[in-house]
């Protein structure tokens, strides 16, 4: 199996998303205060405009001029993104997750893994399924279910609302499918550009709400600021490298690399929370996940196909 470089790309993005939850856990815990809907609308809000300013200001010294002119004629398209890549997105994930567990929340987010992956089975010519593909899939969705499976019954396992599980598959579709759109018909904007346009309006209208919503003082204190602060670079690096890696790679072994970001979380999770433990059963989870992985880039004999 012989992997290209490019994939350097998603795999870093992989690792960023998966510091990001470690770091949104800290953050709560920070800010203080109850956590709302309010709360998560308003951080959320915070953090994506951050990142969209923080994005704007790099190209503006990197270029000597305002982004947007390279969106000419692109504009709708970009408004699409934008609009359901962060804000109606994030807006229904973080309903989903007010009604339902964080761990069936991590499970059911991973979702759009399957979804992308026969959406470009259909939509591109040179991403086909295979027997070697799907079985990876499920090995790595299963791992995933191992390794948020600690301390689940049955009772809360196999429960389920339109407002908690439901908004939470909505929320993951939503992500898939803008990610194939823009694979498919916003490979000519500049990723940077999408990206900046993109935070600052998803973020801003998140903003807005959670402005409007929230009725409870929170503290900013150091520590959430500089958390604050990473999650914007985080979020505005991540994106970028997920929208340009969707147009150099194959956007079904784009998303098998998904099955990364929770072991990378697992990573930063036993690093920098002492509540967190490495378990035997994490650890078979993450062979599963691994092993998975390898299995939906090994090629058959038979047939190589390209990367890209």
């Amino acid at each position: 199996m012989k992997l290209n470089i490019k994939y350097i790309y998603p795999v870093v993005t992989c690792l960023l998303w998966g510091s990001a939850y470690v770091s949104i856990k800290l953050m709560y815990q920070f800010v203080g205060g109850e956590d709302t809907l309010a709360l998560k609308f308003l951080l959320a809000g915070i953090r994506f405009t951050l990142a969209g300013g923080l994005l704007l200001v790099y190209y503006i010294i990197k270029n000597k001029k305002l982004p947007f002119e390279e969106l000419k004629g692109k504009y709708k398209k970009a408004t699409i993104f934008g609009f359901f890549g962060i804000a109606v997105m994030y807006g229904i994930y973080y309903i989903g997750i007010y009604y339902t567990s964080s761990v069936k929340t991590a499970i059911l987010f991973e979702l759009n893994i399957f979804l992308a992956v026969i959406i470009s089975h259909f939509l591109f010519d040179n991403d086909k399924l295979s027997v070697r593909k799907v079985v990876g899939l499920i090995l790595g969705f299963s791992g995933i279910i191992l390794i948020n499976m600690n301390g689940v019954t049955s009772d809360n396992l196999f429960s389920f609302s339109f407002m908690g599980e439901g908004f939470i598959i909505i929320s993951t579709s939503i992500f898939a499918l803008v990610s194939i759109g823009v694979k498919k018909w916003g490979t000519d904007i500049n990723p940077v550009v999408l990206n900046i346009y993109q935070l600052i309006l998803g973020g801003g209208i998140l903003l807005v709400l959670g402005l409007v919503m929230n009725r409870q003082r929170l503290r900013f204190n150091t520590s959430a600021i500089l958390i604050l602060l990473y999650l914007g670079l985080v979020s505005g690096v991540a994106f970028t490298l997920w929208y340009y890696s969707l147009s150099i790679l194959k956007a079904s072994n784009l998303f098998t690399l998904r099955f990364l970001i929770p072991i990378f979380g697992t990573m930063f999770s036993v690093i920098l929370m002492p509540s967190e433990k490495l378990t035997f059963m994490t650890l078979i989870s993450l062979v599963l996940i691994s092993y998975g992985i390898y299995l939906c880039f090994s090629t058959s004999r038979r047939k190589v196909t390209s990367d890209s």
